[in-house]
């Protein structure tokens, strides 16, 4: 056997002792583990290792959850239909995601924040300063429409939504909705100029129509007095129905003319409190006349002590007179119940006559202009009940109809304080 001489250790097996007692010697009076301790040390790190193990695949799956979650940030904000910004109580653009920086025409990497008032139109400018006051010092929310401009110059109309809040470090910051609403500014002018270019042909029209009307009507007046030669009944006949068409045909001129101002907001109105159960009377005392002629009886049945409310007499009478005249038309020889009554603090009025009734279809549009539910020998101009709608609606109160065919029909409306 050889042995290792010259550097004093010996053998493994003595090196293997001598290192054991200068371990134990480092270690002082520290024993040595024994076998059990060892495989229980081992066994710890066993577990520990599959317990890092287990928490890496945690942290794996919660990285995974951050990547999801960020990129559904980045298409709710992002990719938003609407821009969001956030702009300094300086009124800098601290931050803004990808659809406000393409509505104003900038770049998000920008490293100096921009100035928004860079993108108000000059005019417009007051309107975004007075907002930007109110928010700050009342933190109410804000909303304002106003003309903006992108980096290349285009205009565009936007509706702005504002909110107060603060920064991550604490400074009062305002958050800002953006929508870019040209194309709706642009179908509201549009539709302006239709509605003036409308208004100006209907009364252009009516104008030249009412002056030859005028005329034909004198005329005819004057043929069927005699006034110009003998006449025979049979032209007596003709000439009533002419007078009749006239007629019609100046009412409907005039409900043209009335409800193209209505339908456009022009139409004034006079509220002084009044007692409707007044107007009721008159409108009732006027019907008399057209509905003895067709035989129709009128009955007029108010309720004790009706409220005083606020209204136009000559609108409410005109709604009155326009339902009752329509019951007439349908209920020859039959009878026609005006009623009124208190309903909360206001006025529950309804027009019930013993007519042939109408149609579930009928009913749903009876409301709408040139909407005709009789026959056309009744000579309605089909404005009527839309005129009525209008000026019911107007006075804040609610207008509608029932009715069931053989039953009769029956018009409400009421006129709140």
């Amino acid at each position: 056997m050889v042995k290792n001489e010259g550097n004093g250790l010996g053998d493994a097996g003595e090196l293997r002792r001598r290192a054991e007692e200068i371990a134990l010697e480092k270690a002082g009076e520290q024993r040595a583990p024994s076998t059990e301790e060892i495989q229980g040390m081992l066994h710890e790190l066993r577990v520990h290792q599959i317990e890092l193990e287990m928490q890496n695949d945690e942290l794996r799956r919660t990285q995974l959850a951050l990547d999801t979650s960020k990129a559904r940030y980045f298409d709710l904000y992002e990719l938003a239909p609407v821009g969001y910004c956030t702009v300094s109580e300086q009124g800098l653009i601290l931050e803004a995601n990808l659809t406000a920086a393409t509505l104003l025409g900038t770049s998000r990497g920008g490293r100096v924040p921009w100035p928004f008032t860079q993108f108000i139109q000059k005019e417009d400018q007051d309107i975004y300063y007075l907002h930007r006051k109110n928010l700050f010092e009342t933190g109410a929310p804000q909303a304002c429409e106003l003309r903006m401009a992108k980096r290349d110059g285009t205009v565009f109309w936007a509706h702005l939504e504002a909110t107060a809040g603060k920064d991550a470090d604490g400074t009062r910051v305002c958050r800002v909705v953006m929508s870019d609403i040209t194309a709706l500014k642009k179908a509201e002018e549009a539709r302006e100029k239709l509605a003036d270019a409308k208004a100006l042909f209907t009364a252009t029209v009516s104008h030249e129509l009412r002056s030859p009307l005028a005329a034909i009507k004198a005329g005819t007046d004057l043929i069927a007095d005699g006034l110009v030669g003998p006449v025979s009944e049979e032209q007596k006949d003709i000439l009533s129905t002419m007078q009749k068409n006239i007629d019609r045909l100046v009412r409907l001129i005039n409900n043209v003319l009335f409800y193209e101002k209505v339908e456009a907001g022009k139409m004034e109105y006079v509220r002084v409190e009044e007692d409707v159960s007044e107007v009721i009377r008159e409108v009732h005392q006027s019907a008399l006349l057209f509905a003895g002629k067709r035989r129709t009886d009128l009955i007029l049945e108010l309720g004790k002590d009706l409220p005083k409310v606020k209204f136009d007499k000559d609108k409410i009478f005109q709604v009155l007179i326009n339902l009752i005249a329509n019951a007439v038309k349908y209920s020859e020889k039959g009878s026609i119940v005006t009623q009124a009554w208190r309903e909360g603090q206001g006025i529950h009025v309804c027009v019930r006559d013993s007519g042939p009734g109408i149609k579930a279809e009928s009913l749903v549009g009876i409301f709408d202009p040139f909407s005709q539910t009789g026959s056309a020998r009744q000579g309605g101009t089909g404005l009527g009940l839309a005129i009525a709608r209008e000026i019911v609606l107007a006075h804040h109160g609610k207008i509608w109809a029932e009715s069931e065919l053989g039953k009769g029909s029956a018009f409400h409306f009421t006129l709140p304080v």
